[in-house]
């Protein structure tokens, strides 16, 4: 009996031989490959890796060389990191989960140049558009009044036209009633029939002529009185309307100077021209980088459906745990961070896309001391997705003593600016809870050397700007960012806004003064005729008013007289009521 059977001894070794052969040959690259594909995919632009080392012995991984492109800018890369080195749980790999408990990030850098693009897709427009730079400049009258649909002249015109209509009205009822030859007759009437009566037969027919004429003065007295109050309440609406039209000049010449011409209320905020762009640009890259982030992590359920599957296939079940451990896991990973003034240290504790499993969010801390340039830096942090369906994220950012030397604010546009040099404090605090997003910004600069405008600025606004600004030499900055991550708004104050109100002010306000007296005159001039005649047709109304007063003032006098001629002293007319 062999103890030994060495052909199966021998092609046990080959085969062990060709599995570390082909370990050793091509399991690095595959591990690259990989990194590289789902990196990609989840950034949206080129990771590369330059080198992966597994090893065995102990079990761990080295990467060198990880190359991750800025998806808004291709060429360049948001992070470099010169190395990556960890060690692994065997036992949990065994079972499928990654777990680390330590992991060393060194000679990380960030935005640096690439040397060929790194874009996959076309960037992403950001979330929010530059603000543009307000340049004064006098549009034209004429094309302004072109375009515009003005207040003035609608109403001028729409009052014209019907005030016309309503006194060609009246003049019509007018000529239908009682004049001044039936008013004659009547007192011609009045004359006869009052002559003196002796008889009570005469005393009697008197009366009933002079009843009778009365009910005739007062029916035709009825009728003037009726149209005289129609024409009276039409007359004092027309003279409302036409107090209102006349002012509405004023009012197209205010709102028209306020939409073309940059007023003094108009440079109450150009802090958010400055700097809006700048911090709109931060706060989506940072809202970018976060949602890249959460692509990374996934939800863990503790007791998933089964699938199920024909019968002799199987199926993937997985049994509750009595110990979980998130699927991946990084206990702590800790950073070395290269930025121009030097070293900047920190760490990241309990990386997993699992955290409702270890029951802590994702903590962050970096800072640095001593560096050049800077007095110091400090940054922490969390995300929380401890319950998912109650993400909280927190951030604040904290730099002292920051040197500024040859910041360029705004390089092209209508009003460049850039700091030479300066001396900032500023602290960053952002939540973000759900999708609701709150972000502060506070800044105050110092021994500022500023250049501001274009030497050859013939624009008198922009010439005033970039004179006032050049001499500033500091101001406090504060920021709000509210809303929501994807739909959020952005206010800012600063001391800019008083400094440019004091020196441009004077020539805002006198070139909207020359505007807003072109603008006076033209929309004056479109408006003065039909409202002229507007006014002329209300004349004509309230002179058809008042002859319907005086016609029912002499109606009313004779049916007064006819009056006192029915009391006869001495004597009462049975069935009469006096």
């Amino acid at each position: 009996m062999k103890w030994i059977r060495w052909r199966g001894l021998v092609a046990f070794f080959i085969v062990m031989a060709v599995v570390s052969a082909f370990w050793f040959i091509f399991i690095d690259g595959i591990i690259e490959r990989f990194i590289e594909k789902k990196g990609t995919s989840i950034v949206g632009a080129k990771v590369e890796l330059e080198k992966a080392d597994l090893s065995l012995f102990p079990l761990g991984l080295t990467l060198t060389g990880l190359q991750v492109t800025d998806p808004g800018s291709p060429m360049r890369n948001a992070v470099e990191a010169g190395r990556i080195a960890f060690l692994m749980d065997g036992m949990n790999l065994l079972l499928r989960k990654v777990t680390i408990d330590e992991m060393t990030v060194s000679g990380v850098r960030l935005n640096t140049p690439r040397k060929s693009s790194g874009a996959i897709e076309k960037p992403a427009p950001g979330r929010h558009e530059e603000p543009p730079f307000i340049t004064f400049s006098i549009p034209d009258v004429d094309e302004v009044l072109k375009k515009e649909d003005l207040e003035s002249i609608r109403l001028a015109g729409e009052l014209e036209s019907r005030v016309k209509e309503d006194r060609e009205k009246y003049e019509k009822a007018l000529k239908s009633l009682p004049d001044e030859k039936r008013i004659e007759a009547y007192e011609e009437r009045f004359e006869r029939i009052k002559g003196k009566a002796k008889t009570p037969a005469e005393i009697f027919a008197k009366a009933n002529d002079l009843i009778a004429l009365r009910d005739d003065i007062k029916a035709d007295a009825g009728l003037v009185k009726t149209l005289a109050s129609d024409v009276g309440k039409t007359a004092s609406y027309y003279r409302e309307r036409v107090e209102f039209a006349s002012g509405a000049p004023a009012r197209d010449v205010k709102r028209l100077t306020e939409k073309y011409a940059l007023t003094q209320q108009g440079l109450m905020n150009l802090s958010k021209v400055f700097f809006g762009g700048q911090i709109y640009a931060w706060t989506d890259k940072v809202l970018m980088w976060r949602e890249r982030v959460d692509k990374v992590s996934r939800v863990y359920k503790a007791e998933p459906e089964v699938e199920v599957k024909p019968r002799g296939r199987g199926a993937d079940v997985r049994f509750p745990e009595s110990d979980p451990v998130p699927d991946f896991l990084i206990r702590k990973a800790l950073v070395s961070v290269n930025i121009p003034s030097g070293d900047i240290s920190g760490e990241v504790l309990d990386i997993t896309g699992d955290q409702q499993i270890t029951g802590r969010p994702i903590k962050f801390r970096f800072s640095g001391t001593r560096l050049k340039g800077l007095d110091s830096m400090s940054l922490i942090g969390e995300v929380n997705r401890v319950v998912p369906e109650a993400a909280k994220d927190f951030a604040r950012f904290d730099v002292k003593g920051y040197r500024i030397n040859d910041f360029i604010l705004s390089e092209g546009g209508s009003l460049p600016i850039a700091f030479r040099k300066g001396l900032a404090d500023f602290s960053v605090n952002a939540n973000i809870r759900d999708f609701k997003l709150d972000a502060a910004l506070n800044a105050a600069l110092s021994g500022l050397d500023l250049a501001a405008g274009k030497a050859d600025e013939k624009n008198p606004f922009l010439r005033a700007a970039g004179e006032a600004l050049s001499d500033v030499k500091g101001f406090g900055l504060n920021a709000a960012v509210d809303g929501t991550v994807d739909n959020y708004g952005l206010n800012i104050s600063s001391d800019l806004d008083q400094v440019l109100r004091e020196s441009a002010g004077r020539v805002v306000a006198k070139k909207a003064a020359l505007f807003q007296a072109e603008l006076s005159e033209e929309i004056n001039s479109k408006v003065a005729a039909p409202l002229s005649q507007a006014k002329a047709q209300l004349s004509s109304i309230t002179g058809i008013q008042k002859e319907l007063d005086e016609r029912g003032l002499l109606m009313d006098r004779l049916i007064e007289e006819i009056t006192k001629n029915l009391q006869v002293k001495g004597f009462k007319i049975p069935g009469l009521p006096f």
